[in-house]
């Protein structure tokens, strides 16, 4: 009940509010604006400021009107900075009647632009009949434009230069912008003998759409054009009418033609004219590119010509030419040669000839006058061997037994055949042994060689000189590429006396000895040998574990223990003897497992400090620029079954056979030397092939001992 109180107490919320109606039509309509207005306080005049855009629409002049509810009210209604304002208003300062309805209209006109814009009042204002100002709200409203709007690019169609008696397109093209459809129903030329379209019309287009239409321009004279054309159609728009320009001309060309060879050749490159005028002379220069030599004297006329002569220089650089007629007289038809000269290729590199300066002269209204249209250059491709080949060739190291040889390899990546004319050495031991070439295939060296394109052929090149010291050369190999006349190839050896001390072992089984052979390779004759041989830990030596070879005849032998596991073997001869040259047994050196059997695994023995002496007191070892180096040699210590030679796990006549077999050095398939030493000696006899025979009678019994 209080709460009903209060609200009886309260005064109501004034409601005021404008509203203007929606604007609908199409472009240049007349279109009535109708102002509202609902109110709950008494209210006595209006004011309005209206804010457009003259491109939308304009106030129709004098089309202010008063509404139902204010019949004796004045309403003004004019434009200022961009709004329309409206005042309604009555001299004896009456009250609208009622509380709703229209009190005012005007007019307004509708732009050319399709399209729905806003129409809001910036400022209102409400007065009472005392003057005071009342609260109020207004809301806004739409402008529609309802048409076709069109739209073009581009806004001018330059053609450029137009060849005289052709024809060039543009494609123009046109957009409806509007919101309703777009009817193109033609297109008006300035010009119709030199613009046309083959676009067929009308054209509609929905808003939106875009399509392209076709101009073309034939020009039938040199006069620069400046014309126009006109689009018809339903678009409002003022501005339908778009510039066309072109630049007329008559085809004169100058045509430099396009060559190819190979370098060191000479080709023809010839000059081509297209004239539509009577061309009577021309001129060209040419900056000569470096891989182009002119060649003096090459330069001809065409059966073009008619009483023409030419004058032709070249200083080195720039070739220039002039071609007239003493009588005026043009060039016979209108394409064709009209002139050639040749150019040696030099280089590998392609390269393109552009004319300079050129000129077709020829009479216009009794003027010479350079008629010249276009010129192009032509592109003269080279094409030529390219020899490929390392800038070194090493022999290494060689043994003066051994023929000093070594295959240099030389490869034509090029488009035409490498000719290597000849090869030449700085040092007359160097010489070419033979060809061979892609196939394999020996060839005498008989030059000149020629190598196919993609082909690798392979010089022998052989160094001659037995003296034992590092060499060093350079073969020049001459040949037609243009780019490596003369390649140079250093060549660097070094030639040695192969004298070698090796050492040899095999795997042995755990209750085997170790034997180790030692053997000399020399071709010096040597006075004396010095070596110190480290043996493997878990073996030791024992009394007479060695015997001499046939290349330790003549020779004295002592070896000493100068560390732990390690001996140290020499041979002299206080006599002078010498061990003469070639390949034998030194000796064989024996060590036995300590407490008669070692672990199986790997083992190795090393070599250091050795010496092959010869009578003036130098070491002549070869050790391939190793000095004072360590040697490791590495073996297997295997547990197998004695006499098991072919590791078949069995113990058979083939075993002996194939330890006979290895006694007299036939290969009999697989062959493990650790089983094959039946008796443990660390060598392979006929000892250890009877010993296969006793455990085979003694249907696995043990065989014999082993010492």
């Amino acid at each position: 009940m209080l709460s009903v109180l209060l609200c009886l107490g309260m005064k109501a919320q004034a409601d005021n509010k404008v509203t203007l109606s929606a604007v609908d039509g199409k472009p240049g309509d007349e279109i009535t604006v109708s102002i509202a207005l609902s109110n709950t306080d008494v209210v006595s005049s209006l004011q309005l400021s209206i804010p457009f855009d003259e491109k939308t629409l304009t106030l129709v002049d004098g089309s202010g009107a008063p509404g139902s509810r204010c019949p004796n009210h004045l309403v003004t209604v004019g434009t200022k900075d961009g709004a329309i304002n409206v005042f309604v208003y009555s001299m004896t300062m009456k009250n609208f009647s009622g509380n709703s309805g229209v009190v005012a209209t005007f007019k307004v006109k509708l732009g050319v632009y399709p399209g729905t814009y806003s129409l809001e009042p910036a400022t209102t204002t409400l007065t009472s009949a005392e003057g005071g100002q009342v609260s109020v709200t207004s809301g806004s409203t739409t402008v529609t434009v309802n048409g076709a709007r069109i739209g073009y690019s581009p806004e001018e169609m330059d053609f450029g230069r137009v060849p005289i008696g052709e024809e060039a397109y543009k494609d123009l093209n046109v957009e409806n912008q509007g919101n309703a459809d777009l009817v193109i129903t033609g297109i008006v030329f300035s010009n119709v003998n030199t613009f046309s379209s083959p676009t067929t019309f009308p054209i509609t287009l929905h808003p939106g759409e875009s399509k392209s239409i076709s101009v073309c321009c034939a020009a039938k004279s040199r006069d620069v054009l400046n014309q126009t054309l006109t689009l018809i159609c339903n678009s409002p728009n003022t501005k339908n009418t778009i510039r066309l320009k072109a630049e007329p001309y008559v085809v004169n060309e100058l045509i430099v033609g396009s060559a190819k060879g190979a370098s060191d050749e000479e080709v023809t490159i010839q000059l081509t004219m297209k004239n539509n005028d009577a061309v009577s002379g021309y001129q060209v220069e040419f900056e000569m590119p470096k891989s182009l030599l002119f060649v003096e004297g090459s330069f001809q006329l065409s059966d073009r010509k008619q009483d023409h002569t030419s004058a032709v220089s070249f200083d080195g650089t720039t070739l220039r030419i002039i071609v007239y007629s003493p009588g005026d007289k043009p060039f016979t038809g209108n394409d064709g040669a009209i002139g050639s000269f040749k150019v040696k290729l030099n280089g590998r590199e392609s390269t393109d000839l552009t004319p300079t300066n050129v000129v077709l002269s020829a009479t216009i209204d009794n003027v010479v006058t350079n008629v010249v249209s276009n010129y192009c250059g032509g592109w003269i491709s080279i094409v030529c061997p390219y020899i490929v080949g390392d800038d070194e060739l090493n022999f290494w190291d060689v043994p003066v037994t051994d023929d000093c040889i070594r295959e240099y390899a030389v490869s034509n990546t090029g488009e035409v055949p490498l000719v290597i004319s000849r090869v030449v050495f700085d040092d007359e031991n160097f010489s070419i042994d033979a060809f061979i070439n892609s196939n394999g295939e020996w060839k005498d060296p008989v030059f000149p060689l020629e190598i196919a394109t993609g082909n690798t052929w392979y010089l022998r090149v052989k160094y001659g000189s037995l003296e034992e010291v590092p060499f060093e050369g350079v073969m020049q190999i001459h040949s037609n590429d243009p780019e490596m006349r003369l390649k140079e190839v250093k060549l660097k050896g070094r030639r040695f006396a192969p004298n070698f001390l090796n050492f040899e072992t095999h795997n042995v089984s755990t209750t085997g000895m170790l034997n180790i052979q030692v053997t000399i390779d020399n071709y010096d004759a040597i006075n004396g040998v010095q070596f110190d041989l480290e043996y493997p830990e878990g073996y030791q030596p024992f009394e007479n574990n060695y015997t001499l070879g046939t290349k330790a005849a003549g020779m004295e032998m002592s070896v000493t223990q100068i560390s732990d596991r390690t001996l140290r073997y020499i041979f002299y001869s206080l006599s002078d003897n010498s061990i003469a040259r070639g390949y034998g047994t030194l000796m064989n050196i024996r060590f036995k497992p300590i407490g008669g059997s070692i672990s199986p695994g790997e083992y190795q023995f090393y070599t250091r400090n050795l010496t092959l002496g010869t009578e003036d007191m130098e070491n002549q070892l070869w050790t391939w620029g190793c000095e004072n180096c360590n040697y490791a040699y590495l073996f297997y210590v295997k547990d197998v079954l004695r006499g098991d030679a072919n590791s078949d796990s069995s113990v058979t006549i083939t075993d002996a056979v194939a330890i006979v077999n290895s006694i007299l050095g036939n290969s009999y398939g697989a062959f493990e030397y650790a089983a094959a030493d039946v008796n443990g000696d660390g060598e392979i006899t006929i000892s250890d092939a009877v010993g296969v025979v006793n455990i085979i009678l003694n249907q696995g019994a043990s065989a014999p001992a082993m010492e």
